[in-house]
């Protein structure tokens, strides 16, 4: 196995699942048999390859790629949830990068019991 795959792979062992959202998009999950636990997000450009960024310029510079720990926020509005449902655009006041759009990095579980 590669670093690369070593290191996703321990990631979502560590965080859970892995979502990269878009602006125009929400956070909508549901677990079925347990509740929901955010380990870890962020809201800004984080990757000049993210998939939020094709219709956008994409030659960023490193001072138009920032983020925003936004883990409490959404800590606080889905743990412990069955259901969560958060539009990313509400996320805009945590923009670090004036002038462009961010995206919502977001890592999760379902905790059953």
């Amino acid at each position: 196995m590669n670093q690369i795959a070593t290191f996703l792979l321990c990631t979502a062992a560590v965080f859970g699942k892995r979502l990269e959202i878009c602006i125009q998009d929400k956070f909508e999950e549901e677990c079925h048999n347990g509740i929901l636990i955010v380990t870890k997000a962020w809201y800004g450009r984080m990757n000049s390859k993210s998939m939020c960024l094709n219709n956008q310029d994409v030659s960023l510079s490193p001072d138009k790629l920032c983020k925003k720990d936004v883990t409490k926020p959404l800590q606080t509005d889905c743990n412990g949830r069955k259901l969560c449902s958060i539009p990313v655009y509400k996320l805009v006041q945590y923009e670090q990068c004036s002038g462009v759009l961010g995206y919502l990095e977001l890592f999760y579980y379902c905790q059953e019991g």
